[in-house]
Protein backbone atom coordinates (compact mmCIF):
# COMPACT_ATOMS: atom_id res chain seq x y z
CA UNK A 1 0.00 0.00 0.00
CA UNK A 2 2.65 2.44 1.20
CA UNK A 3 4.25 1.41 -2.27
CA UNK A 4 1.07 2.32 -4.06
CA UNK A 5 1.06 5.66 -2.58
CA UNK A 6 4.73 6.44 -3.07
CA UNK A 7 3.82 5.98 -7.17
CA UNK A 8 0.90 8.01 -7.29
CA UNK A 9 2.24 10.78 -5.19
CA UNK A 10 5.89 10.95 -7.76
CA UNK A 11 2.91 10.47 -11.09
CA UNK A 12 1.09 13.67 -8.98
CA UNK A 13 4.34 15.76 -9.32
CA UNK A 14 5.57 14.64 -12.71
CA UNK A 15 1.88 16.07 -13.92
CA UNK A 16 2.19 19.23 -11.92
CA UNK A 17 5.80 19.37 -13.25
CA UNK A 18 4.90 18.59 -17.13
CA UNK A 19 1.91 21.10 -16.61
CA UNK A 20 3.89 23.72 -15.56
CA UNK A 21 6.38 23.57 -18.50
CA UNK A 22 3.88 23.51 -21.35
CA UNK A 23 2.56 26.72 -20.29
CA UNK A 24 5.18 29.18 -21.63
CA UNK A 25 4.88 33.02 -21.79
CA UNK A 26 5.57 33.80 -25.32
CA UNK A 27 5.32 37.44 -25.96
CA UNK A 28 5.30 36.81 -29.82
CA UNK A 29 1.99 34.73 -29.60
CA UNK A 30 0.67 37.68 -27.49
CA UNK A 31 1.78 40.86 -30.01
CA UNK A 32 -0.08 38.78 -33.24
CA UNK A 33 -3.11 39.96 -31.26
CA UNK A 34 -2.35 43.53 -31.57
CA UNK A 35 -5.02 45.48 -33.83
CA UNK A 36 -7.22 42.47 -33.89
CA UNK A 37 -10.51 41.75 -31.88
CA UNK A 38 -9.77 39.58 -28.29
CA UNK A 39 -12.22 37.32 -29.98
CA UNK A 40 -12.42 36.14 -33.29
CA UNK A 41 -13.91 33.90 -36.18
CA UNK A 42 -12.09 32.10 -38.58
CA UNK A 43 -13.39 29.32 -40.86
CA UNK A 44 -16.15 28.95 -38.38
CA UNK A 45 -13.55 28.39 -35.51
CA UNK A 46 -13.87 31.06 -32.34
CA UNK A 47 -10.39 31.84 -31.09
CA UNK A 48 -9.66 34.45 -27.68
CA UNK A 49 -6.64 35.77 -26.91
CA UNK A 50 -8.32 34.97 -23.46
CA UNK A 51 -8.05 31.10 -23.70
CA UNK A 52 -4.46 30.75 -25.25
CA UNK A 53 -3.41 28.32 -22.51
CA UNK A 54 -0.79 30.51 -20.84
CA UNK A 55 -3.31 33.87 -20.54
CA UNK A 56 -6.09 30.87 -19.62
CA UNK A 57 -3.72 29.65 -16.64
CA UNK A 58 -2.99 32.58 -15.26
CA UNK A 59 -6.05 34.39 -15.75
CA UNK A 60 -8.17 31.38 -13.71
CA UNK A 61 -4.87 32.01 -10.75
CA UNK A 62 -5.65 35.37 -10.59
CA UNK A 63 -9.39 35.62 -10.86
CA UNK A 64 -12.30 34.59 -8.68
CA UNK A 65 -14.42 31.86 -10.29
CA UNK A 66 -17.39 34.72 -10.07
CA UNK A 67 -15.51 37.76 -11.72
CA UNK A 68 -14.47 34.61 -14.76
CA UNK A 69 -18.25 33.98 -15.22
CA UNK A 70 -18.84 38.04 -15.74
CA UNK A 71 -15.82 38.38 -17.87
CA UNK A 72 -16.88 35.49 -20.11
CA UNK A 73 -20.05 37.51 -20.20
CA UNK A 74 -18.80 40.77 -21.31
CA UNK A 75 -19.46 40.18 -25.39
CA UNK A 76 -18.19 44.00 -26.87
CA UNK A 77 -14.58 44.30 -27.38
CA UNK A 78 -12.54 46.72 -28.61
CA UNK A 79 -9.19 45.92 -30.39
CA UNK A 80 -6.10 44.59 -28.25
CA UNK A 81 -3.60 47.59 -27.70
CA UNK A 82 -0.15 47.84 -27.06
CA UNK A 83 1.24 50.61 -24.09
CA UNK A 84 4.54 50.19 -23.85
CA UNK A 85 5.40 47.12 -23.02
CA UNK A 86 1.29 45.73 -22.38
CA UNK A 87 -1.05 44.45 -23.95
CA UNK A 88 -4.58 45.71 -23.16
CA UNK A 89 -8.15 44.74 -24.25
CA UNK A 90 -11.29 46.14 -22.92
CA UNK A 91 -14.77 44.00 -22.72
CA UNK A 92 -18.11 45.58 -21.25
CA UNK A 93 -21.70 44.10 -21.38
CA UNK A 94 -24.09 44.81 -24.39
CA UNK A 95 -25.92 48.30 -24.31
CA UNK A 96 -24.24 48.68 -20.44
CA UNK A 97 -20.63 49.51 -21.34
CA UNK A 98 -19.77 52.41 -19.09
CA UNK A 99 -21.53 50.67 -16.20
CA UNK A 100 -20.12 47.19 -16.15
CA UNK A 101 -16.99 46.74 -17.90
CA UNK A 102 -13.51 44.72 -17.56
CA UNK A 103 -10.02 45.52 -18.80
CA UNK A 104 -7.19 43.07 -19.10
CA UNK A 105 -3.23 43.74 -18.83
CA UNK A 106 -1.00 41.49 -19.87
CA UNK A 107 2.68 41.80 -19.63
CA UNK A 108 4.66 41.31 -22.67
CA UNK A 109 7.90 40.70 -20.84
CA UNK A 110 7.08 38.38 -18.42
CA UNK A 111 3.73 36.23 -16.86
CA UNK A 112 2.45 39.22 -15.34
CA UNK A 113 -1.59 39.92 -15.61
CA UNK A 114 -4.43 41.79 -14.21
CA UNK A 115 -7.85 42.46 -15.16
CA UNK A 116 -9.94 45.43 -13.60
CA UNK A 117 -13.31 45.22 -13.43
CA UNK A 118 -16.02 48.54 -12.96
CA UNK A 119 -19.64 48.14 -12.15
CA UNK A 120 -22.27 51.07 -11.50
CA UNK A 121 -25.87 50.52 -10.17
CA UNK A 122 -27.93 52.81 -8.25
CA UNK A 123 -26.16 54.04 -5.40
CA UNK A 124 -22.77 51.90 -5.55
CA UNK A 125 -20.07 51.79 -7.84
CA UNK A 126 -17.08 48.83 -7.50
CA UNK A 127 -13.91 48.75 -9.16
CA UNK A 128 -12.10 45.17 -8.46
CA UNK A 129 -8.18 44.34 -9.60
CA UNK A 130 -7.00 41.41 -9.57
CA UNK A 131 -3.42 40.49 -10.70
CA UNK A 132 -1.77 37.49 -10.53
CA UNK A 133 1.63 38.71 -9.12
CA UNK A 134 1.57 42.49 -8.41
CA UNK A 135 -0.82 45.13 -7.15
CA UNK A 136 -2.33 47.08 -10.25
CA UNK A 137 -0.85 50.11 -9.09
CA UNK A 138 2.66 49.27 -10.52
CA UNK A 139 0.78 49.66 -13.91
CA UNK A 140 1.94 52.56 -16.02
CA UNK A 141 -0.07 55.49 -15.21
CA UNK A 142 -1.35 55.97 -19.06
CA UNK A 143 -3.33 52.38 -18.55
CA UNK A 144 -4.39 53.82 -15.23
CA UNK A 145 -5.87 56.89 -16.49
CA UNK A 146 -7.62 54.57 -19.79
CA UNK A 147 -9.34 52.24 -17.26
CA UNK A 148 -10.61 55.45 -15.14
CA UNK A 149 -11.97 57.08 -18.32
CA UNK A 150 -13.82 54.18 -19.58
CA UNK A 151 -16.21 54.43 -16.52
CA UNK A 152 -18.28 57.29 -18.69
CA UNK A 153 -19.68 60.60 -16.93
Amino acid sequence: MRHLLSIAVLLLFACGATMAAEITWTADALSAWIGKYPTTMANGMKSSILEQEFIKHYLNQAIPEKERRLLNSYDVETPVRQIGSFIVLTKCRPHNCPSELAMIVIDLRKPRLWAGFFSRETGRISTRWYGNADDYSVLPPAIQREFVALHGD
